[in-house]
């Protein structure tokens, strides 16, 4: 991706209503070749990540070149397909199979003002603004459905699709006719539906509770379109860890994981893959070519589903973001080639069982960190908590983005916890009030709204909807508290209990304390940055809880400079007046050398990992390798520091070879301010409970 990415955007936005039309059958943009590139989920027209080329060595030269298939006219005779391989098929069979990942929040929120804003050509609008429905509707008709066409033409194919439960929500409640051509696809076998978050969250960012409400809404949201679940499990931007797969062990036993090669193979970078692997006990398949004496494997596409019937345009670029018979035709005649070659176009659950039949046992998989499906493009999760994307770095505001779902999310826990505890007492105002402050912070979680290249209207998604959230809920439990005439609720939602008080607790006590390790800020921005440091103790000792606040005011002649470019009678709007390039702001913690140690997103403990257990990408050496620590726990020297993960909730980097943690914001923008917020104890109990505070506060509930 360049830096030059807006006028990218604004030069295909031209071409494409120049050039572009329902019916060209000329081209085939696509490579849908046995070895497709993982790509991102953002706006992204027209870049080659090239994250696929690592994974090379371990791919087999025998796969169906599916690219080779001549491309072919809607009204033309089919051209011949090529040989097919010689020799027989081992006893498992030969698999062809796809990920189709389909997001409905794509462009979360829509495309209203985004030639103004985002593009700075307020002629472009009639063929860019769109409402958040007009771009749902469009990546279901344009994308999702012409899919649904080739299976129906070809009963002998089956493909996987992945979507979120709201998006079988839309296209029950707008689509009916759609959804009746689904359901009889599912039903005859053509379609793996494969789903598991209702709304595409970033949830390796959040806790289990989180994953438990968005599994309920999906599964419901199946049952009322009367559609099968698969097995198969795929997720947003590619997400997968250790600690998700445990969950998913809790909760889904017997589903198959698909897990992003380029994940793996940026940790692993010399694997040679097999049928399946085991992580925590679940069922792994790796979307790269095998061939071996048992069975043979190769994904025909492993992609944003938006992108095959459109000629690789996504919803970014608006009304022409519409269908393209020709690439629909080319893709179809590579499938029914395929399948003429003796190659079973199937379905990832269906595979996973003719593996076993052969005798396949999976092998554990060697360590990796929880991450994304492109780890070198997007340095891990880094993208999504502080990193900047390429596109609009200005109107990125991860920290705050982050930091205002994760208050919110405590008051939605509370009232989680409050409304259960109430039994029959409680009125049918608390349970739709905890309904909808659900539904709102899960859109809000969005990954979308942080990365990979998020504008300013996806920004304000996850502002609003977390804000919403975080509203309903206090004025809920304001109303409950008020109820049962308490001065202060304070409800423990880890032990799931709500306790009356004569007053709110008194807050705890907090003396100057001289650092009890090195925090370095080694990028400031030109900020006069400030550490401070404070112990619960007047007197610390080795088990002292420590807190430290990192305060980043407001870049020198920041907001001046900005308030002067706004008076400027030449300027278009606040978007003109972004004159300072964004310098990160940066700090790092000695750690103990060659040691990784942090709790998984999703896990019930805490893991620790050597350097050595990997066998790391050149680009880990070069960006550090970075994970999301969701309780904010990370092991540094000495002890264990924890991020209040509601005033800083950044990803956590380890660069190999350095003994040091680190945490950046590349998206913190001149003019504002912000302060994080650390502890630090070399007690691990009391790491651990600071930890859990993160994921399952306690919440007191008082006037304000």
């Amino acid at each position: 991706m360049t830096s030059s990415k807006v006028s990218a955007l604004a030069l295909l936005l031209a071409s494409t209503l120049l050039a572009c039309s329902d019916d060209d059958p000329k081209v085939d943009g696509r490579d849908v070749g046995a070895e497709v590139a993982d790509t991102q989920d953002a706006a992204d027209v027209g870049d080659a990540d090239g994250d696929v080329a690592q994974d090379a060595p371990s791919d087999t030269p025998d796969t169906p070149d599916v690219a080779d298939v001549p491309d072919v006219a809607q009204d033309a005779a089919p051209p011949p397909c090529p040989e097919p391989p010689a020799g027989p098929a081992p006893p498992g069979g030969r698999w062809v199979l796809s990920m189709f990942h389909f997001n409905v929040q794509y462009v979360a929120g829509g495309l209203e003002n985004f030639a103004e804003i985002a593009l700075n050509a307020p002629a472009a609008a009639p063929q860019t603004d769109l409402t958040e429905a007009e771009v749902e509707d469009a990546i279901i008709t344009e994308s999702f459905a012409p899919l649904l066409d080739i299976l129906e033409r070809n009963p002998e194919l089956a493909l996987t699709l992945e979507l979120q439960g709201y998006m079988v929500d839309l296209i029950r409640e707008r689509h009916p006719a759609l959804l009746v051509r689904l359901r009889d696809l599912a039903q005859a076998g053509q379609v793996e539906l494969a789903s598991v978050h209702w709304s595409d969250q970033f949830f390796l960012a959040w806790g289990r509770r989180d994953m438990d409400e968005s599994w309920a809404r999906t599964q419901a949201s199946f049952q009322a379109a009367d559609l099968p679940l698969s097995r198969a499990v795929f997720t947003q931007e590619g997400q997968f860890g250790e600690g998700f797969a445990q969950w998913l062990h809790a909760r889904r036993p017997d589903s198959v994981m698909v897990m992003a090669r380029n994940l793996q193979g940026f940790y692993q970078q010399g694997l040679a893959d097999q049928p399946l692997w085991n992580v925590s006990g679940q069922d792994v398949v790796l979307p790269r070519a095998l061939s071996n004496d048992k069975i043979e494997k190769t994904f025909v596409f492993f992609d944003d589903g938006e992108l095959l019937a459109t000629g690789d345009l996504n919803p970014y670029v608006g009304r022409s973001f519409v269908r393209m018979e020709g690439y629909v035709r080319n893709f179809e005649r590579k499938l029914q080639c395929l399948h003429q070659n003796g190659y079973r176009v199937g379905r990832i659950a269906d595979y996973v069982d003719a593996a076993k039949a052969q005798g396949v046992e999976p092998a554990p998989m060697p360590p990796f960190l929880d991450g994304t499906w492109q780890p070198r493009s997007t340095t891990g999760p880094l993208r999504w908590l502080g990193g900047a994307g390429d596109a609009w770095p200005h109107h990125e505001r991860d920290n705050l983005v982050i930091t205002t779902c994760a208050r919110a999310r405590h008051q939605v826990l509370a009232l989680d916890t409050a409304v259960p505890e109430l039994g029959d007492a409680a009125t049918e105002a608390d349970r739709e009030a905890l309904d909808t402050a659900w539904r709102e912070l899960l859109w809000g979680q969005v990954s979308d709204a942080r990365g990979v290249n998020p504008w300013w209207g996806e920004v304000m998604y996850g502002l609003e909807h977390c804000g919403r959230a975080g509203d309903v809920a206090r004025e809920a439990l304001e109303s409950i508290r008020v109820r049962r005439g308490a001065a202060a609720l304070i409800i423990d939602t880890h032990a799931r209990t709500v306790m009356d008080a004569t007053a709110p607790p008194a807050a705890d006590a907090w003396f100057d304390a001289e650092p009890p390790l090195a925090l370095a800020i080694t990028s400031n921005a030109g900020r006069a940055a400030e550490t401070t440091w404070s112990a619960r103790d007047e007197t610390p000792g080795p088990a002292t809880v420590y807190r430290a606040r990192v305060h980043w005011p407001p870049a020198p002649g920041a907001q001046a400079d900005f308030d002067e470019c706004l008076a400027d009678d030449d300027t278009d709007g606040p978007w003109d007046c972004d004159l300072r390039r964004i310098e990160p702001v940066v700090i790092q913690v000695p750690r103990e050398a060659g040691a990784i140690i942090y709790q998984p997103a999703l896990a019930e403990s805490p893991v620790r990992y050597d350097e050595s257990d990997f066998d790391l990408q050149p680009a880990a050496f070069e960006d550090g390798i970075w994970s999301v620590a969701a309780n904010g726990w990370v092991g540094v020297s000495g002890g264990y520091l924890i991020k209040r993960t509601t005033t800083m909730h950044l990803g956590v980097g380890w660069r190999p070879g350095e003994p040091v943690v680190e945490f950046r914001d590349e998206t913190l923008q001149p003019r504002f301010a912000d302060t994080w917020e650390f502890f630090y104890t070399a007690d691990l109990d009391a790491a651990l409970l600071l930890a859990r505070q993160n994921l399952r506060p306690t919440v007191v509930v008082a006037p304000r």
